[in-house]
């Protein structure tokens, strides 16, 4: 048989089996659909928070994560993160967005890990909900095992923004 044939088969192989197995993946999951538009909101409010016993540190990484995206993304003339309040001056936004991390875990049997985080979009001049959903971000198995829960929370963050984005 003609090695260079053999060669082709390997690298064709290979390449499928690195692809496949390094795919990180997300989900969104609608609860209530986005009423607003971008338009509308010049500035938006970023409250992140964990209902996940001993998360402080992926809390923190996912309000990095959102800020830094949407930032990137240019959806908002503004991102501001909440600072422990939600009602004083320099915390008043146009849009508020609140991200709660529901679950997280460490890896699961197949050696993943993953973040689920609750998103509500609330007016911040009405008080009136205008979308929420729910965002899941998926580890590779193939990242090193001490990154996996860092890049699941990286993951949600980026279904985050790219949902906002889009249904804004």
């Amino acid at each position: 048989m003609n090695p260079l044939r053999h060669w082709r088969e390997f690298a064709l192989t290979f390449t499928v089996l690195v692809f496949a197995g390094c795919a990180s993946t997300g989900a969104i999951h609608t609860t209530t659909p986005i009423t607003a538009k971008s338009a509308d909101y010049k500035t938006v409010l970023l409250s992140v928070s964990s209902e996940v016993d001993e998360s402080s540190g992926e809390t923190m990484q996912l309000a990095s994560f959102i800020t830094a995206n949407l930032r990137d993304k240019g959806v908002f003339e503004k991102v501001r993160v909440a600072s422990g309040c939600k009602d004083c001056p320099e915390c008043r936004s146009d849009l508020q967005l609140d991200a709660k991390i529901v679950d997280l875990i460490k890896e699961d049997p197949n050696g993943d890990a993953w973040a689920v985080v609750d998103v509500a979009l609330t007016d911040g001049e009405t008080g009136k909900g205008v979308g929420s959903f729910k965002a899941e971000g998926k580890s590779s198995s193939r990242t090193v095992p001490a990154s996996r829960k860092s890049e699941a929370v990286e993951h949600a963050a980026e279904q985050i923004v790219k949902f906002v984005a889009k249904s804004m």
